[in-house]
């Protein structure tokens, strides 16, 4: 039986992925600024924007050219939203390999 929270915190997880991904950083910063000031949780306690960093990450496991597209990504990002605390959050949010 699939649990209905964790399909919850997936969804929310792949949509910020994806919006990462097409680099929608507009998008980004509406998910992101509510969910810093509001401290929302998800219904199994954990933290709604511990979660969406956590979907930008780069698994320790990635090829590395994976790496490089996510560093990419993230210098993107920091150039087109280069006040956004949310932009420099995540890039250094992105474990080292």
């Amino acid at each position: 039986m699939r649990d209905p929270i964790e399909d919850e915190i997936y969804k929310f997880r792949i949509d910020t992925r994806q919006a990462y991904n097409n680099r929608r950083f507009d998008e980004l910063e509406k998910i992101a600024a509510p969910l810093r000031a509001s401290q929302a949780l998800f219904r199994d306690g954990s933290w709604k924007i511990a979660q969406f960093y956590q979907s930008l990450e780069c698994r320790a496991d990635e090829p590395e050219d994976m790496w490089q597209l996510h560093e990419q990504i993230h210098r993107d990002w920091t150039a087109a939203k280069p006040e956004s605390l949310t932009a420099r959050l995540a890039a250094t949010n992105m474990p080292t390999k």
